[in-house]
Parts: structure tokens; sequence; C-alpha cells
């Protein structure tokens, strides 16, 4: 395997960083915007939805966005197009199988999410509209962990900034025309937008190729021990959020949803911008090196 500089290393990082550090700058004006037009009590509702889609999401991911990373990356780097072919139609085959899954259980539990967060199933339906949130969601993730692992680090910087501007340009006009009433179809559509445009930028690269024949799906079983792994970590960190925020929604109201909201994101969001840089370019590259040495014991 290729030792690349240091310096190139802390250049993409330094990079990544720069791009976090502008979506950080373009959301603290998008959380205002949304803020002035529908108050503590909208930013409070849209905030439990939100983090009630990613509980579920977190929890029917399966870990791929992570061990796939992973496994990719030993492939990149051997040098070795057809394997890595081979594992890039795994993962998709795998994740699409995932997206599914995890709609189809934000339908099955709506009820379940609509007494947990507002203690009566009136809010079953709205669930049942989120629920291809979960599985576009899942999509998207699945082909910026392509990107990761493949290096094309500048295509996941001009990715992330691409989704956090769709994200302003479709919510806000919806929010100032629509108020409250915006909230579920905003959702629904900046998810909607956000993969079509991760999918174009992952697909120009890597052509769209799934297989969900037994020896395909065999192949990815390690894949999916090693998930079971992150999907626990994520599970108990998502869950926290949602079961706090639908803590303060039943106990309190949504305007407390709100104001929590935004401290949070003030204190631990913004702030993990550095970590998700250092992610983005170190991640797969240590992957890939514990693969080597692996193979070698």
């Amino acid at each position: 395997m290729k030792i690349e500089k240091k310096s190139n290393i802390a250049k993409y990082i330094l990079a990544f960083g720069s791009a976090q550090g502008l979506s950080v700058a373009i959301n603290l004006i998008r959380n205002k915007l949304v803020a002035m037009l529908l108050g503590p009590n909208g930013m409070g509702l849209m905030a439990l939805y939100s983090a009630s889609v990613k509980f579920v999401q977190d929890s029917t991911n399966l870990g791929l966005a992570s061990s796939g990373v992973k496994v990719i990356s030993q492939e990149m780097d051997e040098d070795n197009s057809v394997k890595l072919y081979d594992s890039i139609r795994m993962m998709r085959s795998w994740v699409a199988l995932s997206a599914v899954f995890g709609t189809l259980m934000c339908i099955a539990f709506s009820w379940l999410l609509s007494i947990t967060s507002f203690t009566d199933t009136s809010r079953t339906l709205h669930y049942i509209a989120l629920s291809p949130v979960v599985g576009l969601s899942l999509i998207a993730a699945g082909e910026v962990a392509v990107l990761k692992a493949t290096r094309n680090i500048k295509k996941v910087i001009s990715l992330s900034l691409w989704t956090i501007i769709l994200t302003l340009v479709i919510s806000v006009p919806m929010f100032f025309f629509w108020k409250a009433k915006a909230i579920i179809p905003s959702l629904v559509i900046v998810a909607l937008a956000q993969t079509i445009v991760t999918i174009c930028y992952s697909y120009h690269i890597y052509k769209p190729q799934l297989s969900f024949g037994k020896e395909t799906l065999m192949k990815g079983l390690p894949m999916l021990k090693l998930g079971l792994a992150f999907v626990l970590a994520a599970v108990v960190a998502s869950a926290s959020e949602y079961f706090i925020r639908a803590f303060l929604n039943v106990y309190s109201n949504d305007s407390t949803v709100g104001l929590y909201n935004a401290g949070y994101m003030i204190a631990f969001t913004y702030a993990g911008a550095v970590f998700s840089a250092i992610d983005s370019e170190y991640f797969p590259r240590l992957s890939a090196t514990l693969g080597h040495e692996n193979d070698i014991d």
C-alpha cells in the first residue's frame, strides 16, 4: 500500500473542516430563519419528528454506513477493480434492503412513536408520512460511505455543501408560506432532494448495480456482524436524544423542546464538525491499514 504524505491527509482534513464550518454557518442562518417563521413551538415539533425518524433510522441501518467503509477501503487499497465493484454492489444491495426494512418499521410502529412522543395515537398518520425519510436517509448514508471509502473526499466536501444549501432553499420558503403545516412535507422533500443529489454524485463514479442473490448477500455477513457494534452505539445515542425530547414534550410542551434543541445544536452538533472532518478522511485509511495488518497476521 502506498504511503501518502501527512501533509496531504492534513490538507483534506482542513478542506473538509472548512466545508463543515461553512455548513455550520449556513445551518445557523437556516435555523434562525426557521425560528422566526415557526417560533419555539414549531422548532420543537420539527426537532421531535426529526429525532423520532433518526431513532428508527439508527435502529434499522445495520451499521452499513460504517462497516461498509472498512470493507470497501480494504478493496480500494488492493487496487483490484473487480473486487471493489463487487464490494460496492454487495453493500448497496444490503443498504437497499435496510432502507425497505427501516421504512416498514417506521410504518409498523408509527402508533408507538405517536404515543411515546405525544401520549396518544393522534400523530400516527404523521409518522407514516415520515416513513420515506428513513429509507431515503439510509440510501444517502450508504452512498456517502461509498464515496468516503473510495477516497473521493472532494466529492464528499462538495456534497455536504450542496445538501445543506438544498435544505435551506427548500425548507425556508415552505415555512414562510405554510408555517407549521409544512414541517412534515419539508422533511420528506428535503430527504428526497438530498438523496437524489447524493446518488447522482456516487452513481457518476460507480454505476448503480444491485444483486439480491444468495451468493452476494452471504458475502455481506461479515460486514453485518461488524455493523452490529455500530448499530448498538448509534441506537444508544439516538434513543437518548429522542426520549429526552419526548419527555420534555410530554411533561412540558413543544416550546421547551425547541429551546432545548437550539441549545443542544450549539453545544454539541456544531462543535462536532471538526470530528466529522477527521472521520471522513482518517477512518477509511485507518480501516484499510488495519485490514492489511490482519491479513499479514
